[in-house]
């Protein structure tokens, strides 16, 4: 009964963590999408230029949300009072409010400037500007609703969580379509409609303050800065992975620039911003089961936190496997979507570079859950070695010795060897944690 009990509960969380994070990845998916065929390749590839710095939003949302509610979690499980939860709950939102304001002010006082470290050329660096800026305006929102996410499902209502992201995500479509086309607002309308999504979610999130069972209460008073530190260990393993995959993107953009001009950096943003939906399922995975591991740790249940983890890595090789076969079948009719102008060279390098790049969803799942693992019962270094060596550590030689070797092809080979080689490292310091704990 107590199995049947945790396969349902891990089937509720994860389902809907994963409907969740399919909604935060549609953000830039229609983004590349409608600006692909509204503004053409010179959008898409300012489109991959500006995407790094929506990545340092996101991973600042994911630091301060994954953090804290790692912990809320956690002293759930230990049965604590709810007035811990409360200061858990509300440093963190004072935090996020706090590095939000910060981010905006920087989006907005230098776009260009931020363009131009990202790798833009002069002929994109104006499309790419438009899109930081606004995007920047609303990093606040942003930041939030990742942390009212997190936190709404850490306290028992992952279909509210889930809610709030598809809705936002179903809003940014329709309005990407109306300010792309019919408004004809080009870059500055689809950053504008991935922008106000954020908002839509903070507002049905805010819906779980009317909930009986809410311990998500602001508390001036129980605010304290002794759980600032904490959040930060816990959650940086996930600020890490995914700073880190606009770091790569950033280089990869400027590698693939030089072996093939724009085109290739276009053809790039199809395979990025395709796999970052995919991404996006393997960390609803991971997102959807940490509430689970939070609560059996901090209950001492040991036999279910290994069940789930197994539960939660078999099911990332499983959909990764499935994603990889779909994708590499499928190559030419995903370039067709992103292709309105008909370009030849587009086809030839994203084709080929979709069925070697996407190999590394056959280990990427495993690695994403493992990250959440080792954050879970406290693992910090481990943590920290996984998301860093997947995150740049390993993908940053390996694209430059690639590349020198192989080419374009090289830079495509680079992801899934890193991903390959880190799963190996996981592996082992998975079975030396669970030595340790015997």
């Amino acid at each position: 009964m107590m199995e049947r009990n945790l396969i349902r509960s891990f089937s509720k969380y994860v389902s809907m963590s994963i409907c969740s994070m399919l909604g935060i990845s549609c953000y830039v998916l229609a983004d590349t999408y409608f600006i692909a065929n509204g503004v053409g390749s010179a959008g898409l590839a300012a489109l991959n230029i500006a995407i790094p710095a929506y990545m340092v939003i996101s991973a600042c949302g994911l630091l301060l949300g994954m953090g804290g509610a790692t912990l809320f979690s956690i002293e759930t499980g230990r049965k604590s009072p709810k007035e811990i939860l409360q200061s858990i709950f509300t440093t963190v939102i004072v935090l996020g409010a706090v590095v939000g304001a910060v981010l905006a002010i920087l989006g907005w006082a230098i776009p260009s400037r931020i363009a131009y470290v990202l790798g833009a050329t002069e002929g994109i660096r104006p499309f790419a500007a438009v899109y930081i800026r606004t995007m920047g305006t609303f990093a606040p929102a942003f930041v939030v609703s990742q942390i009212l996410v997190c936190f709404v499902r850490n306290d028992g209502q992952p279909n509210l969580a889930m809610a709030a992201m598809i809705v936002s995500s179903f809003s940014n479509i329709v309005l990407d379509y109306v300010f792309v086309y019919p408004l004809h607002m080009g870059m500055f309308g689809a950053a504008l409609a991935t922008g106000i999504s954020p908002v839509i979610s903070i507002s049905i999130s805010l819906c779980h303050w009317f909930q009986k069972e809410n311990h998500l209460r602001l508390n001036g008073r129980g605010m304290t800065k002794k759980w600032i530190v904490p959040v930060v260990k816990t959650g940086t393993p996930h600020f890490i992975g995914e700073i880190s995959s606009g770091i790569v993107i950033c280089l990869f953009n400027v590698v693939i620039g030089k072996i093939g001009g724009e085109v290739a950096i276009a053809a790039y943003g199809i395979i990025a911003n395709v796999a970052l939906v995919i991404l996006a399922i393997f960390n609803g995975i991971s997102q959807g089961v940490q509430p689970l591991m939070g609560r059996s740790f901090g209950a001492g249940e040991q036999e279910d936190l290994k069940k789930l983890f197994y539960l939660a890595a078999g099911l990332a090789l499983l959909l990764g496997g499935a994603f990889y076969a779909f994708c590499a079948l499928g190559a030419a009719g995903i370039v067709k979507l992103f292709n309105k102008e008909g370009l030849d060279a587009l086809v030839e390098i994203t084709v080929p570079g979709i069925r070697v790049y996407f190999s590394a969803f056959l280990f990427a799942g495993i690695n994403v859950v493992a990250a959440t693992y080792f954050s879970v019962i406290l693992r910090p270094k481990a943590a920290f070695l996984n998301a860093s060596l997947r995150g740049f550590l390993l993908p940053v030689p390996l694209v430059l010795l690639f590349a020198a070797w192989f080419g374009i092809t090289g830079v495509w080979l680079s992801v899934p060897a890193a991903e390959c080689l880190t799963l190996l490292i996981v592996l082992i310091l998975y079975r030396k944690q669970k030595n340790g704990m015997r």
